[in-house]
């Protein structure tokens, strides 16, 4: 028999807390102990440098598309096909500009360092663009075990990585191969859970149709990485690099769990709400409820976090 859509959400839901939180824990733990026994906050701070490009490039790379892919219901092998080529097409030409940049940004920060790091961390533009559609489809369907079990192994296997690598004295590179791991590793689950594999088609048209509700989500996503990133750029150009490692921990601790609440509802949200669309009243309805949930579990524990900050840094961190 045959969920229904409010079966499926509720299912969608449960899996995506439980991929959520479980990334969330696994990132925690592997940080206390790399924070507080092998690396130092100026290792953070070359992280958090290059943290809008990154970004930045993410958005750019999928230009919306994911989203236009959800929201649509007559998708075509065509659409699909137009849409991972101009993905791939678009990760290539981003990869090359941020790595013959790379020695302009490490001249912007006065970091040396960061030319192969940049080279090096970007590679996951190119990796996350060859199974954009297939975890845009699973969204669309609401497989979100799947999408759990994919996360959840990946970083399992990048968390060991980069223990291992702490261990031998790797420094900063542990952060940037512990992405580059998780990433991979969960791409290829994707990629080989995924009944979709691309054909050797490519129609402007089906780019076109898309285009018309991407783009708009491209600039709102591009708008808000920007506003989310650049006080890690602003303090990396005027301030030591220890400082915006300092700054680059507190914003993450700061997101494990009220952010991890906001993008685990929204996540789940898009693709749910994209099937009611038609229907002003029920869509009204549910979306004020997942309001109400996302207000009522995430004010309180930003007002927690804030009073506890600083015996919690202590005992988690220690005084470095």
């Amino acid at each position: 028999m045959e969920k229904t859509l409010k079966e499926k959400t509720t299912s969608a839901f449960t899996w995506s807390f439980i991929d959520k939180f479980g990334l969330q824990a696994l990132t925690f733990i592997i940080g206390i102990i790399l924070a507080r026994y092998y690396l130092t906050p100026s290792d953070y701070g070359l992280i958090g440098m290059l943290a809008i490009f990154i970004a930045l490039s993410g958005i750019l790379m999928d230009s919306g598309f994911s989203y236009a892919i959800i929201r649509k219901k007559d998708m075509t092998d065509d659409d699909l096909n137009s849409v991972f080529y101009f993905n791939i097409a678009i990760s290539l030409l981003l990869y090359g500009i941020l790595f013959f940049a790379a020695p302009y940004i490490a001249s912007f920060y006065n970091q040396p360092m960061l030319i192969w790091i940049c080279r090096a961390s970007t590679l996951i533009i190119l990796v996350n663009a060859s199974s954009n559609i297939q975890y845009a489809l699973f969204l669309k369907e609401l497989r979100f075990r799947l999408i759990a079990v994919a996360n959840l192994s990946g970083l399992s296997v990048a968390v060991i990585a980069a223990f291992l690598m702490a261990v031998y004295g790797f420094g900063v590179w542990v952060l940037v191969w512990q992405n580059i791991i998780f990433i991979t590793v969960r791409n290829i689950i994707l990629w080989f859970a995924s009944k979709w594999k691309p054909g050797f088609t490519f129609k402007a048209a089906s780019i076109l149709s898309l285009w018309k509700f991407s783009a708009g989500v491209m600039l709102t996503g591009t708008l808000n990485t920007v506003f989310n990133n650049i006080f890690s750029l602003l303090i990396g150009k005027f301030y030591p690099l220890k400082e915006v490692g300092y700054y680059a921990q507190a914003n993450k601790f700061s997101e494990l769990t009220s952010g991890t609440i906001g993008v685990t509802i929204q996540t789940v949200s898009y693709p749910v709400l994209s099937q009611i669309a038609n229907d002003d009243e029920r869509f009204i309805r549910a979306y004020r409820k997942m309001i109400r949930v996302t207000s009522f579990l995430s004010f309180p524990i930003l007002f927690g976090l804030a009073a506890a900050a600083h015996p919690l840094i202590r005992v988690l961190l220690t005084d470095k």
